[in-house]
């Protein structure tokens, strides 16, 4: 019995979401959106210091998030990337900038983190007068 193509496809789909889906707190799946931090990146150099002076103009509407202008580690090299503003990729997510850990020389790139819960609301208890 020759196995179908749609079996075949589904096994493929399945294997790589069983590697994707590790133990750990980041998600991806290419379908460009990704929450959590992505794995660190080693870099020989600590990424330049911005030199550049933006000015944060006004949001094109309601809903959009200002990220500032950084460097990002692209093919090999540090890249600057000017402030825009952007939508979140979905609701209750906050934005991280990529940060820099020069004891370990590691480079963890800019990402999309769920946002935490609010803290729950304090409980009143109101006794009745006697």
């Amino acid at each position: 019995m020759k196995p179908s193509k749609f079996t075949l496809l589904a096994a493929a789909c399945a294997a790589a979401l069983a590697v994707t889906a590790r133990a750990e707190t980041h998600v991806s799946i290419d379908l460009g959106l990704r929450l959590g931090p992505p794995p660190p990146i080693v870099v020989r150099e600590a990424p330049p210091r911005p030199v550049i002076v933006e000015r944060q103009y006004s949001a094109p509407g309601p809903g959009f998030v200002w990220i500032p202008g950084h460097n990002s580690w692209v093919n090999g090299r540090w890249t600057w990337f000017p402030g825009t503003w952007v939508r979140p990729p979905q609701p209750n997510t906050i934005y991280v900038a990529g940060r820099w850990d020069e004891r370990s020389r590691n480079w963890i790139e800019s990402h999309w983190e769920l946002a935490p819960p609010p803290p729950p609301a304090p409980v009143v208890i109101m006794e009745a007068p006697p």
